[in-house]
């Protein structure tokens, strides 16, 4: 497996770990997709996704409904999903995420603070 791979499927994990919108090319790595099938779902709607600037990004509890709904691993086994997302609510309520800006909140994590 080609060091290059490694470190895209690292900083794509790192990112949904850590609560971080994900690019369209860090789910498509850790969905095993290509890079235009996920922009293609973003485009259509079938993954929530903002627009921000030129590139989509995807809140991070959006990107593991997909993993789970296309049965990727290890994703299945090793995140609830609901419970990922009590984390990342509770992450932004407590003010860990405060250096996220308003705007940034709203538009990845809003859903999740209704």
């Amino acid at each position: 497996m080609p060091l290059g791979y490694v470190c895209e499927v690292a900083s794509a994990r790192l990112s949904l770990d850590s609560f971080i919108p994900l690019t369209v090319m860090q789910l498509a790595v850790l969905a095993d997709r290509k890079h235009t099938t996920v922009q293609q779902h973003c485009q259509r709607g079938s993954i929530k996704a903002v627009k921000d600037k030129k590139a989509w990004k995807i809140s991070p509890h959006v990107a593991l409904g997909y993993l789970k709904s296309i049965q990727s691993e290890p994703f299945i086994s090793n995140y609830n999903h609901e419970q990922y997302k009590r984390d990342l609510k509770n992450w932004l309520e407590t003010g860990v995420g405060s250096y996220i800006n308003k705007d940034a909140i709203k538009k990845f994590y809003g859903d999740l603070l209704d």
